[in-house]
């Protein structure tokens, strides 16, 4: 038996529910646990290097300037500083690195999915509201992710576009780290089964 709702729980169950369409029915909703999104943090792998290094290779080209600008020319000092100048969008590329996943663990905190008889849903209030969905009669092939405890993801393909490079990408909806995955599998496969 399912415990009282914390209030955003409640709040974001309030504000999917006025999203639905007339006669449109919740079939499943969960919100996905952050904890569980390690997904992003692989990121960090490369992130964390990448970032100390710009910061070492920065500072020692900084502390070379300023303790040699003074017993050089004018002409050799000016073009010291560039050195230092062109580490830093290797900094600002490292710092947005590691912040991304953290910034997807605090959606992730205000994120409710939803199943409906007619669509999937993803609620996002988090600084405001996104509402993303897809009508089931324009989805394709499904992949459900389910781990030992049950939670899981499930990625649904949507359609496919192009990418800058001119080759065919797969576009996807999907809903990461959710209890009890196989239900909404098994859910959105009679669901849409119905429209059928």
């Amino acid at each position: 038996m399912q415990g009282p709702l914390s209030p955003e729980a409640t709040r974001l169950s309030a504000l999917i529910t006025a999203e639905l369409a007339r006669g449109e029915r919740i079939l499943w909703q969960a919100r996905p646990d952050p904890a569980k999104m390690r997904r992003g943090f692989v990121a960090w792998i490369f992130a964390i290097p990448w970032t100390l290094f710009a910061l070492a290779w920065t500072g020692i080209a900084l502390a070379a300037y300023i303790s040699g600008s003074q017993s050089q020319g004018v002409v050799v000092a000016s073009w010291g500083w560039i050195a230092p100048l062109w580490g830093t969008p290797f900094i600002a590329v490292g710092l947005w690195m590691m912040y991304a996943p953290i910034k997807v663990i605090r959606h992730a905190r205000h994120t409710l999915h939803a199943l409906t008889d007619a669509r999937l849903i993803t609620l996002c209030a988090a600084g405001g509201k996104t509402v993303k969905s897809v009508a089931l009669d324009r989805t394709g092939p499904v992949t459900c992710t389910e781990h030992r405890d049950g939670w899981g993801n499930l990625a649904v393909e949507t359609g496919s576009h192009k990418d800058s490079e001119g080759d065919r990408t797969t576009d996807h909806f999907r809903i990461d780290a959710v209890p009890d995955v196989a239900r909404l599998h098994r859910l959105f496969i009679e669901a849409r089964n119905t429209l059928g």
